[in-house]
């Protein structure tokens, strides 16, 4: 008899494990678990309410598009209606925010790859009195295709501009040390291939923007919303489980400094670890910002917006 009961009493719980799993959907149970597990870890749980969602929609915008480069205003009106809204939607397991959000920006995306192809594709013009801003904090979001499509032609200029600074640099510290190992190029050279290095670049952005997956985007999400309920604490999706067993086992690999990416998509220098390379090396310190790598003699690389696992 007791054998029976035992048996039933599986029944019962795996018939209610196959209820609960094909009743809710992966982001439901994943936001629920969130939940759970935040107000049972906190002495005093943050109240989720209109203040705690305008909080969550600030810090979610600025993660999905810092830059205010694939963004319209009209996006951000649309979006802005959820504003005080998230914190309902949290609680009854509705992500009509996050699944619009998710629609808008792989649209903009998608749109904007055609444009760097486009401004590359000839000689740009550097006699023009521009003004980029490279603060995401200060831009704003354009209010039209034009207007943001002018950013674009301005954001590619920068960065060709940038190259072909590098490239003359590196000419002149050649002359003056009687280097013979860098090739001296004429101006029409240097910005053809300031104009090509751009290009891959930004076709390699966009092959790691096409690799986020919902999984990724929906992790950003519930990240936001933790660091909202609590700084310190931490969403980590399982592709980050590495770097925080890492952490936990004290075992790390490469140069011993453990990076951040930033909002702006530069890599931030957050920990020397004690008696690795870095740490022994002396010149990295933990808030430096990383914008370019070289091996050696090699000539440096942009690294900015590069996937951290790259």
């Amino acid at each position: 008899m007791k054998r029976n009961i035992l048996l039933i009493a599986g029944v019962i719980l795996l018939s209610s494990f196959s209820i609960y799993k094909f009743s809710f959907s992966r982001h439901q149970v994943l936001m629920g678990i969130l939940l759970e597990g935040l107000s049972q870890m906190h002495y005093s749980p943050t109240k989720i309410d209109d203040a705690f969602s305008e909080k969550v929609y600030t810090l979610y915008m600025k993660r999905i598009d810092y830059n205010k480069k694939f963004l319209l205003q009209s996006d951000v009106e649309q979006l802005a209606k959820y504003r005080r809204e998230i914190d309902n939607q949290i609680n009854e397991g509705d992500f009509t925010f996050y699944n619009l959000s998710v629609d808008i920006i792989n649209k903009r995306i998608k749109e904007k790859e055609s444009w760097y192809k486009d401004i590359l594709s000839k000689p740009l013009n550097y006699n023009a009195d521009d003004v980029y801003e490279t603060n995401g904090e200060k831009a704003k979001y354009a209010s039209s295709t034009d207007e943001l499509k002018k950013e674009w032609e301005k954001m590619i200029k920068y960065q060709v501009i940038s190259r072909i600074d590098d490239a003359l640099n590196r000419q002149e510290k050649a002359k003056e040390k009687n280097d013979t190992t860098v090739k001296i190029r004429i101006w029409d050279s240097i910005e053809v291939d300031a104009r090509r290095k751009t290009l891959k670049a930004n076709e390699a952005w966009f092959k790691r923007l096409y690799k986020i997956t919902d999984k990724d985007r929906f992790a950003n999400y519930l990240s936001t919303i933790t660091n909202i309920y609590d700084p310190h604490t931490e969403y980590s999706a399982p592709k980050e489980k590495k770097s925080f067993d890492e952490t936990m086992s004290g075992q790390f690999e490469g140069i011993g400094a453990r990076l951040q990416p930033k909002e702006d998509g530069i890599i931030k220098v957050s920990e020397i670890i004690f008696n690795s390379p870095s740490y022994k090396q002396g010149e990295l310190k933990a808030g430096d910002e990383i914008h370019k790598v070289a091996q050696g003699a090699a000539e440096p690389v942009d690294i900015t917006n590069m996937d951290m696992d790259e």
